[in-house]
């Protein structure tokens, strides 16, 4: 028996001409699966608009990037959206929505492919549902950005019933009573917090260096929770 030999750089050669067919495919897949997810972010903002939710101006290519754009601009580049927007949007909601009378209790935000559609609470009965009332799920990314700390064994990551079972465990910790007796000595941390603010900035009112609150807000955020933990 003849043993036939395949040459490497034969078989590479008769292989290419298929190649760029294989990569357009490829490419039209990715394509198709984009735009269809794009279609179904955008139709859901769509449809709430049309049940008659308050909704930003919304571009069906872009969402609501645009408003991220004019946060940035109006409030600082450098700004965490995620953590400022809420305030930003407290201030600035007349001109986000010209038509409604009062500020939405809940501003929804089209950020796809940034990131997933987010929704701001703006109002403290609405927060207390989120929280106490409805048991909703947790924020996939309120996970992941505890997940290092925690291994998301805590209060912020839990669902459902692990969740609610430890909030029975901790509930005389979080008592109004409990909470009232810790109030003086609250109020002494956030002073002394305020004396460091104070010798940081300028004399006068005027401007004072640029520092950093990382530091002293972690050591008030410290400070407090051992205070009562202790």
């Amino acid at each position: 028996f003849m043993k036939h030999q395949v040459c490497p750089r034969a078989m590479a050669i008769s292989l290419s001409p298929s190649m760029p067919r294989l990569l357009m495919m490829a490419a039209s897949v990715l394509l198709l699966k984009f735009f269809i997810t794009l279609c179904q972010h955008r139709m859901k903002f769509r449809q709430m608009k049309a049940r008659g939710i308050p909704i930003m101006e919304h571009s069906f290519l872009l969402g609501h990037l645009l408003v991220v754009r004019k946060f940035h601009l109006d409030w600082a580049t450098d700004a965490n959206f995620i953590q400022s927007f809420g305030s930003y949007m407290a201030e600035h909601w007349k001109d986000f929505f010209p038509a409604e009378d009062s500020c939405p209790p809940v501003v929804y935000v089209d950020v796809w492919p940034l990131s997933r559609p987010m929704a701001y609470s703006l109002k403290a009965y609405v927060s207390n549902q989120m929280e106490m009332g409805q048991l909703l799920a947790k924020s996939p990314m309120q996970g992941k950005f505890l997940e290092p700390i925690s291994k998301g064994r805590d209060l912020n990551c839990m669902h459902g019933d692990e969740w609610r079972a430890w909030r029975s465990t901790f509930n005389p910790g979080f008592s109004k009573s409990n909470i009232r007796s810790w109030i003086p000595a609250l109020l002494q941390d956030a002073q002394s917090f305020a004396t460091v603010i104070s010798k940081l900035c300028g004399e006068g009112g005027s401007w004072g260096p640029v520092f950093q609150l990382e530091k002293i807000s972690a050591d008030l955020a410290f400070d407090s929770a051992g205070r009562v933990i202790m």
